[in-house]
């Protein structure tokens, strides 16, 4: 379906001859190719599937379909976009991503007035090496799991090989 989506877009097969054929002056161009433009040294395409970066451009006929999948589980705005940035591209993604975060009620619902993000919390450090330790397993790595204590203060690691992880 993509393939066939990208072929039906105009915009993205005029980006496709211009790779092929090479780009016009930006002056000669309308303003949606500008992007592409300023990209022109980073796009290729393969089977008919225009790349940025090897990130799949989106044809416009499919943005909304892949905001849909991008927010599915409502991961929120930042999580949506750094998804996003891993796999696709088009013009505007970020403010497309924004917007549907957005209109999507659930998402507003549960966010606590608006997007404020919490204050970060540092622990003190404490004034005696091995008088606060952080504590967790690891693994399985090589065929076994490993207790990890780290010493807040020196920050001093131990790394023990265990067994089991239950509390026995």
């Amino acid at each position: 379906m993509l393939k066939k989506k990208v072929t039906e877009d105009k915009t993205l097969q005029f980006v496709m001859r211009c790779i092929r054929d090479g780009w016009p002056p930006k002056r000669s161009l309308a303003n949606e190719f500008w992007a592409y433009y300023e990209k022109r040294e980073e796009l290729s395409y393969e089977e008919d599937v225009l790349l940025w970066h090897g990130r799949i451009i989106v044809p416009q006929s499919l943005q909304q379909d892949v905001l849909a999948d991008l927010h599915e589980g409502h991961p929120g705005e930042e999580a949506m976009k750094s998804i996003a940035k891993l796999q696709v591209w088009w013009p505007q993604i970020d403010h497309a991503s924004e917007s549907y975060v957005n209109r999507c009620k659930s998402c507003q619902k549960a966010s606590p007035t608006g997007s404020q993000e919490s204050p970060i919390l540092f622990w003190n450090v404490p004034s005696e090496v091995w008088s606060r330790v952080h504590v967790d397993f690891a693994g399985p790595f090589e065929g076994k799991h490993w207790l990890i204590v780290v010493d807040a203060t020196s920050k001093w690691l131990e790394v023990i090989p265990i067994v089991s992880t239950s509390a026995a």
